[in-house]
């Protein structure tokens, strides 16, 4: 019996993408977004840079704890059904909150706990987090992959494809 397996690579933005960041195309503080919805550009703040060492080309290096990468304008609006997906490497110890992904607001969907290494979701106007029962303590300095599906009733964490 012979089994055929399909696998596809995707090495730029996946059709429909509103934001896709290469960090590719940057210009002095100024990063552009290769995706088909979001037009703004985004900058580099407090510290943050490009370099050449991602896992295609190069990456966002986040040397303190004020460094950003921030859009300004019309924000994203996740409505319905959407997905968050980022590549790190290394997480850097810090006793506040580290932010993977901010919302426009007070929600953030993806938060690492004040003094742990909980990942969850931030409701700042309420003041509370919600855990997703994972922890990234002990995480390996490779590359790990996170990727937060949410819908209007759920948010799903993947850390390196695993629910």
């Amino acid at each position: 019996t012979t089994t055929t397996t399909t696998t596809t690579v995707c090495f730029g933005p996946p059709t429909g993408a509103a934001l896709y960041l290469s960090f590719d195309r940057v210009s002095g503080t100024a990063v552009a977004n290769d995706g088909s919805q979001f037009t703004t550009t985004g900058s580099l703040l407090g510290g943050a840079s490009v370099v050449v060492g991602g896992i295609r080309g190069h990456t966002m290096m986040l040397s303190n704890d004020n460094a950003v990468l921030t859009f300004a304008g019309t924000p994203v609006t996740l409505s319905g059904a959407w997905t968050l997906m980022a590549w790190f490497k290394g997480l850097r110890t810090l006793s506040g909150v580290r932010t993977l992904f901010r919302g426009n607001g007070a929600f953030h969907p993806a938060i690492i706990n004040v003094g742990s290494d909980r990942l969850g979701a931030f409701d700042a106007v309420a003041l509370t987090f919600f855990d997703s029962g994972f922890s990234l303590a002990g995480v390996s300095n490779d590359w790990q992959h996170i990727a937060v599906v949410g819908t209007p009733s759920a948010i799903q964490y993947y850390f390196n494809g695993v629910l």
